[in-house]
């Protein structure tokens, strides 16, 4: 899989400029790997500075670790907040 993750920056009057973008290619097994791999990046780009607390949350990976299965928690999720397209 590939993933193009990118942060804008928009300007109260609406503007938008980009502010950090990379492309990610990954096997999809790894997908919770590539999330954080993508999280510290992305903050690395901004370029802020987190406290180790902040980083393990970015970083963390989900407790159900199989994609399937936290595929179907989101669904499961979605549909309890008012079902979106599940």
């Amino acid at each position: 899989m590939q993933v193009s993750p990118e942060l804008v920056e928009v300007t109260p009057d609406g503007a938008a400029q980009g502010r950090w973008q990379e492309s990610f290619d990954a096997e999809l097994r790894d997908v919770f790997r590539v999330q954080g791999e993508v999280a510290g990046r992305a903050v690395a780009g901004m370029q802020v500075a987190l406290g180790s607390a902040d980083r393990a949350r970015v970083e963390a990976v989900p407790v159900a670790a199989d994609p399937a299965g936290y595929d179907l928690y989101l669904r499961g999720l979605a549909a309890l907040e008012g079902g979106a397209n599940t």
